[in-house]
């Protein structure tokens, strides 16, 4: 049983029931009629939604949003989302983003680094996951290493790291590794040790042997007693 607001989602409701639903000004009715449609999952219910994808009133379109990119019939709504994406308006931003982490859709990889680059500080580290699946690029690379040097908060350093051990490449996992391996966070070393490792470079974990955090002692530990 599905609730939003602290109120149950009429799942039971058939699309006829949930019309007059979607034209409320209330914006607590609305959220329930949405979720109910997204919970339906039907060709009905989708049109439905996608009669009120272009209204002008922000907050129901928002709403919309949220659910209907759910549906596989919203490939059609393409053009819609990328301009979602690439908005300043962060609550659309932060909408379709929730969608490209549940891979509901895809955009370009260039659409995804502009909206990164517009937002960088603004999003919340849970979003950078997206990156795992960009190109590994020397100027991606540099895009990632500059974007944790410029982070304004531990989480997204670290969001950042985590995204670098997947896009650096044999060319340039060293200047990387080294960039990661003197930082005062931990998690970030963390990341340095799985670079060496995911290389089979263990004597580039040497320098970690006797790291201040136990979990990267016990992981050199473990890769040296494995070799």
């Amino acid at each position: 049983m599905r609730t939003v607001n602290g109120q149950i989602v009429p799942e039971n409701l058939s699309v006829d029931e949930l019309t007059p639903m979607m034209e409320t000004t209330d914006m607590k009715v609305l959220a329930l009629a949405c979720s109910a449609l997204q919970a339906l999952g039907t060709h009905e219910a989708y049109m439905l939604l996608k009669h009120h994808v272009n209204t002008q009133d922000r907050c129901k379109r928002r709403l919309v949003y949220s659910v209907i990119f759910s549906f596989p019939e919203s490939s059609e709504l393409k053009n819609q989302f990328r301009k979602a994406l690439l908005s300043k308006d962060l609550y659309f931003v932060f909408t379709v983003l929730n969608h490209l982490v549940h891979k509901n859709l895809w955009v370009s990889e260039a659409d995804i680094l502009t909206c990164f680059r517009n937002h960088h500080n603004q999003l919340s580290s849970y979003y950078y996951q997206i990156l795992y699946n960009i190109s590994r690029t020397e100027d991606n690379t540099q895009q990632l290493l500059k974007w944790m040097k410029t982070a304004k908060t531990d989480s997204i350093r670290i969001a950042v790291a985590e995204c670098l051990e997947y896009v650096c490449t044999e060319e340039n996992y060293l200047p990387v590794l080294s960039e990661l391996q003197h930082s005062p966070i931990s998690k970030i070393r963390m990341v340095a040790c799985r670079i060496a490792k995911n290389h089979e470079r263990c004597d580039l974990l040497k320098p970690f042997e006797g790291d201040s955090d136990g979990h990267i002692r016990k992981f050199v530990q473990k890769y040296n007693n494995s070799q």
